[in-house]
């Protein structure tokens, strides 16, 4: 008789340690799947402010470009663009005259990513290489030079 409760009592221990294994298992799952999920989470919104901050320094970087052309004959300005995009993300500035463009490009997470803007002039010339010092921008007889 007392090996027979030795046994329900080994028994019983060994339900305990399984049921607590299995609820042990469920809850890392459910801790894996929320961490993911944040995770992902995470990523979408950098992804959003860095598209965010592209547009707007584009936007504005435009602006001072049209700004500028209809200003007329003389006038200059000097622009200053951030070194970096949001999350620390390094981009440059392209111009396509021939299409009144201005592209800014970047990678995010892997994955290349192009803002575009319209010019309202194609006569541009520009030499630009870095820009991260001050760019000057100068309308000489309508036409734009980018320094």
């Amino acid at each position: 008789m007392a090996n027979i409760i030795k046994l329900k009592n080994s028994a019983r221990k060994a339900q305990v340690s399984v049921e607590l294994t299995i609820i042990i298992s469920v809850a890392l799952i459910m801790f894996l799947f929320l961490f993911k999920t944040a995770s992902d989470k995470s990523q979408q919104f950098q992804i959003f402010t860095t598209d965010q901050y592209a547009n707007e320094i584009l936007n504005l970087f435009t602006h001072d470009f049209n700004s500028l052309y209809l200003s007329g004959d003389g006038t200059t300005q000097v622009v200053f663009l951030p070194e970096t995009l949001a999350n620390n993300i390094d981009y440059s500035i392209n111009f396509f005259p021939d299409y009144q463009l201005i592209e800014i490009n970047y990678s995010d997470f892997g994955f290349r990513k192009t803002h575009s803007a319209f010019l309202i002039t194609s006569r541009i010339q520009t030499n630009l290489t870095n820009i991260h010092d001050p760019i000057t921008l100068e309308n000489q007889n309508g036409k734009i030079i980018i320094r």
